[in-house]
C-alpha cells in the first residue's frame, strides 16, 4: 500500500504545529505588554481608596484590555488566512505526488479561503469569537481581583501581585497567568482547525478524484480516548457519511489541542480510467498526466514507468491505523531529521535517546513563519531550524501575503 500522502499529511501537521508555536509567541508578547501596561496603570495609581480614582484605574485598564486583544484578533485573523491559502496548496500538491504530476490545482480563490479561516472552525465558533470572550473574561477577572483587594484595603503593590502574580508560584497564581494558558490553547487549536477546515474544502471540491476522507491521530501516550476512537475510520465526500462504523464526523477538530490530521483517500486509478473529469478541465486523467510528463521532456519509457507507479499507489485502499513511534520508525534519517529536526532527532535516536515520542508533537521551541511553510509547499524546500528566531521575525508574518495558488484553467 502506498503511504505516501498519510506520511505527507504527518510531517505537514507537524510543521502547522511550528507555525502555531510562531503564532503563539506573537500573542504572548502581545499579553506580556499588556500586564506591563496593566501592572504600570495600578502601580502608578494615587489613592487608590478614593472610589472615583479607583473607578478611573478600572476603567483605564479595562480599555487597554480591550485594545490588546483587538490587536491580537486582528493580527492572528491574517495569519489564518494566510495558513488557509498556504494549506490549499499542500493538499493539491500531495495529491499531484501521488498522482505523478502536477496535474490538480486549487479552484478555491484567496477570497473564499480567507472566508473559510473565519468561519466556526474551532468547536462551533470563530476564533474571532474566542478572542473576544477570552477578552472579556480577562476584564471581568481583573475587575473581581482589583474589587477585593479594594475591598481589603491592599495596598498598590498588594494589587500588583493579583495581576501578575508572585515569584513564588512562578507568577502563574496571577490573573494573567490565565489569560496566557487560553491564549496558547488557542491559537494553536484555531491553526489545526483552520488547516483541516481549507484542506476538507479542497478534498471535497476534489471529488472526482478523491472517494472518502480518513482521520489519523498522533497516537502516543498523549492522545485522547476521543481520537483513539477515531483514528483509522472514513467518511464518504462530500457529505461525511461513515464507512463502516457508526461515528459522526467530528468536522474540523474533535477537542481543544487536537493534534489528528485527516488523508484523503483517492480513487483508484482503474476507477478512474476512461473518465473525463472536471478536476481536470473534463479530460482523461492518464491523458493528462502523459501530456503534462512529455511537456516536462520524458521519454515514452519514462512516462511508461510513472503511470505504472501512478496505478499501484492508487489502488483505492484506506491507510494502516500506525502509532507514531511505527509512522517515524520506518522512516530512514533524512526524512527524521526533516522531520524532527537534526538536534531534536538526535535526542530522539529513533526511541533510544532522552526525548520521548510526546515530546515529539512539541514545537515551542521550533517555531516556524508562513513564509518558510510556504516555501516548502511551493518550491519543496525544507524549513528551517529557527533557532535564533525573534518575535520580530514571527511578527512580520502578521502581514504575510502567501503566493496565490494555482488556479485550474
Amino acid at each position: 500500500m502506498d503511504d505516501r500522502l498519510p506520511d505527507a499529511f504527518t510531517g505537514h501537521t507537524i510543521d502547522i504545529l511550528r507555525v502555531a508555536a510562531g503564532h503563539q509567541q506573537i500573542a504572548l508578547q502581545a499579553l506580556l505588554d499588556l500586564e506591563t501596561d496593566l501592572v504600570g496603570k495600578v502601580a502608578n495609581a494615587r489613592s487608590l481608596n478614593a472610589r472615583t480614582r479607583f473607578l478611573r484605574m478600572l476603567e483605564e485598564c479595562t480599555a487597554s484590555i480591550r485594545l490588546a486583544y483587538e490587536g491580537i484578533e486582528k493580527k492572528h485573523r491574517k495569519q489564518l488566512a494566510g495558513l488557509a491559502t498556504v494549506e490549499a496548496k499542500a493538499t493539491v500538491g500531495f495529491i499531484n505526488e501521488v498522482i505523478g504530476a502536477d496535474v490538480l490545482g486549487v479552484s478555491l480563490s484567496l477570497n473564499q479561503l480567507t472566508a473559510i479561516s473565519t468561519g466556526p472552525n474551532i468547536m462551533g465558533h470563530s476564533a474571532r469569537t474566542w478572542w473576544q470572550g477570552q477578552d472579556e473574561s480577562l476584564q471581568q477577572r481583573f475587575r473581581g481581583e482589583m474589587t477585593r483587594g479594594q475591598l481589603l484595603g491592599e495596598t498598590n503593590e498588594q494589587l500588583v501581585r493579583r495581576v501578575r502574580g508572585t515569584a513564588q508560584a512562578g507568577y502563574t497564581d496571577g490573573v494573567m497567568a490565565v489569560s496566557r494558558r487560553e491564549a496558547t490553547s488557542l491559537v494553536r487549536t484555531s491553526a489545526l482547525s483552520t488547516a483541516n477546515a481549507a484542506r476538507e474544502k479542497t478534498i471535497e471540491d476534489l471529488d472526482d478524484v478523491v472517494d472518502a476522507i480518513q482521520w489519523v491521530s498522533t497516537l502516543d501516550g498523549r492522545t485522547t480516548l476521543i481520537c483513539q476512537g477515531l483514528s483509522g475510520k472514513i467518511w464518504t465526500i462530500p457529505d461525511y457519511k461513515p464507512v463502516g462504523h457508526n461515528k459522526a464526523y467530528p468536522g474540523t477538530t474533535a477537542h481543544w489541542n487536537c493534534r489528528s490530521t485527516r488523508v484523503p483517500v483517492l480513487k483508484s486509478w482503474e476507477e478512474l480510467m476512461g473518465r473525463k473529469l472536471p478536476s481536470l478541465d473534463n479530460k482523461k486523467l492518464e491523458d493528462t498526466v502523459k501530456k503534462k510528463l512529455a511537456a516536462q521532456g520524458m521519454s515514452k519509457e519514462q512516462i511508461e514507468a510513472v503511470t505504472i507507479n501512478s496505478r499501484a499507489s492508487m489502488d483505492g485502499q484506506v491507510n494502516k491505523d500506525l502509532t507514531m513511534d511505527e509512522w517515524l520508525a520506518k522512516k530512514d534519517d533524512t526524512f527524521i531529521d526533516k522531520t524532527l529536526g537534526p538536534g531534536r532527532a538526535a535526542r530522539w535516536n529513533r526511541g533510544k535517546g532522552e526525548l520521548s515520542l510526546s515530546d515529539l508533537t512539541d514545537q515551542n521551541n521550533r517555531p516556524l513563519t508562513l513564509k518558510q511553510l510556504d516555501a516548502k509547499v511551493s518550491r519543496g524546500e525544507p524549513p528551517p531550524e529557527t533557532k535564533g528566531l525573534t518575535i520580530a521575525d514571527l511578527d512580520n508574518d502578521g502581514q504575510f501575503v502567501p503566493a496565490p495558488p494555482r488556479q485550474r484553467k
